[in-house]
């Protein structure tokens, strides 16, 4: 099995009975998660952050296709549910996602002045000019 490449968007997680498996959340994964629910992959990210499990269970089916191609939706659900370690399936999907979506980097003197894309006053610094 590949290594997991964080810099290429994968993660590596195992379950309970020592079993490895990687993520990767490139472009066509995301694809095959938007085609599969219908929805853009912000939506997505936002219902399995608030615990929909059928959202986490097809993140790791299309995350897990690169390395593992012939995993079924019976497996992930077995896969799921024998997570080990403190991460649990969504967290796993979660980390992908942010992986292949990094925030971008400041640069130097950078987050001091408010956003110019916010409206005045939403910035939080009081009353428009």
């Amino acid at each position: 099995m590949a290594v997991a490449n964080p810099l290429q968007g994968e993660y590596a997680f195992s379950t309970e009975d020592g079993r490895q498996f990687t993520v990767v959340f490139d472009i066509p994964a995301i694809c095959a998660l938007e085609d599969l629910l219908d929805r853009p992959s912000v939506q997505i990210a936002a219902q399995i952050i608030q615990g929909r499990v059928g959202f986490v269970r097809a993140g790791l089916l299309t995350g897990l296709r690169r390395h593992h191609p012939d995993l079924t939706p019976a497996d992930v659900d077995v896969i799921m549910t024998t997570v080990a370690g403190d991460k649990r399936a969504a967290q796993i999907v979660i980390d992908g996602l942010e992986l292949a979506f990094p925030k971008p980097k400041k640069k130097a003197g950078e987050g001091n002045a408010p956003d110019p894309r916010t409206a005045p006053g939403e910035d939080g610094t009081g009353k428009p000019s």
